[in-house]
């Protein structure tokens, strides 16, 4: 009674020592799965034994980590995705008074300012302004955020994407 009561009204719940499972969720629960079975191929040394098996499992964590996530800004994510929308739509990353106001209404729009301002920006010699971070990053985003923008998606979309092949290229080259 107790276990079926268990399973329609909170999901099966399970603990390992400070590890708690729960099923409320199944992109929760994928990524918990991941994440597990990734730790038993660690105990098991099958990594030790096969790149494939540690990209796939890495690509398996990631891919259920997304599909678990919102999108969400954290730190100076604001001035990346400023330039980055900029670069995406063909300009370089600095930007007049007007482009400045567009870019910040679009980051709004987006939900990427929720009332406060761009910061980090330096004024230039030719009266136009630019972040004090550097644009590389933004401009290997910039056409992956084009992309997720033209199929309807949120152009944080394209950072995830570089991001997570960023850390697959690490553990590829790690393993």
């Amino acid at each position: 009674g107790a276990a079926v009561g268990a399973l329609l009204g909170h999901g099966p719940r399970m603990s390992l020592g400070p590890v708690r499972i729960s099923a409320l969720d199944a992109s929760r629960t994928a990524f918990q799965a991941a994440l597990v079975t990734a730790a038993a191929m660690v105990c098991w040394r099958v990594f030790s034994r096969s790149r494939v098996a540690v990209m796939a499992t890495v690509a398996v964590v990631i891919v259920t980590a997304v599909i678990d996530s919102t999108p969400r800004r954290v730190g100076d994510g604001s001035e990346y995705m400023a330039m980055t929308l900029r670069m995406a739509d063909g300009y370089g990353p600095s930007f007049d008074e007007a482009a400045l106001q567009q870019l910040t209404s679009r980051l709004e729009t987006l939900g990427w300012l929720d009332g406060t301002s761009l910061t980090g920006l330096l004024p230039t010699a030719d009266r136009r302004w630019e972040f004090v971070h550097f644009w590389l990053y933004s401009a290997v985003v910039a056409p992956f955020a084009k992309a997720s923008m033209l199929v309807g998606a949120h152009p944080n979309v394209g950072f995830t994407f570089v991001n997570a092949a960023m850390l697959l290229g690490l553990v590829w080259l790690l393993s």
